[in-house]
């Protein structure tokens, strides 16, 4: 069977998302101001949190690339799992913009609200009940570890893409569960292994690219 331009395109398009992905979570880590009030109305706070958005659509243009190139070699849980880390950059896209652009706009004249709102991520208590947007919250951390574990594990069992970085992504989502117990913002760094997973999950692509 023929390989087409749009097959050829799909590769490339995958694998240079997922590496903008990856490159962008890293880039984030180190960047990303504490969460304060103060902080929050900053030019660094913005310029992280665009890069933010920028990285979650490239993160979403890529799992749909990986359910493309890996198909039925995966499997419907294999699916499932890409399915889950796909939500979750849908999920965390929207606190992104609200971070980005609301946030800023109100924390003036709600300053509560928006400490309440970044004590999801501080852990710290606020004065505010975001009942609905802490569930939400927390589901985007059952999506993103999950999501990460399943793919991961699918991705290095596919005989397609590389076998190291699908078990990277899949230990590194795995080892969020750290997070819990390591104090904000160091906690930062659990993102490393699965921000480096997804760099080589683009590398691979791109490889695969060249071979058609």
């Amino acid at each position: 069977m023929q390989k087409t331009q749009t097959t050829l395109g799909t590769l490339k398009l995958t694998g240079i998302a997922l590496l903008i992905t990856g490159f962008l979570y890293t880039i984030v880590q180190f960047t990303h101001p504490m969460d304060t009030i103060l902080n929050t109305t900053s030019q660094q706070w913005l310029i992280v949190h665009v890069i933010s958005l920028i990285m979650d659509a490239a993160a979403i243009v890529g799992i749909v690339g990986l359910f493309t190139i890996l198909g039925n070699r995966i499997g419907w849980v294999g699916k499932t799992g890409l399915g889950l880390f796909m939500t979750f950059w849908f999920l965390i896209f929207g606190f992104h913009f609200a971070e980005a652009f609301i946030l800023p706009a109100i924390a003036n004249s709600l300053p509560e609200f928006v400490s309440t709102w970044q004590g999801l991520i501080t852990g710290e208590t606020g004065t505010y009940t975001l009942t609905a947007v802490s569930v939400v919250y927390s589901f985007t951390g059952i999506t993103y570890i999950l999501g990460g574990i399943i793919s991961g594990i699918a991705i290095s069992r596919s005989n397609v893409l590389s076998r190291t970085a699908g078990i990277i992504l899949a230990v590194g989502s795995a080892l969020t569960v750290l997070g819990a117990v390591i104090p904000h913002p160091i906690d930062r760094v659990m993102a490393l292994p699965v921000a480096a997973a997804l760099f080589w999950i683009g590398i691979s692509v791109l490889r695969l690219a060249r071979a058609k």
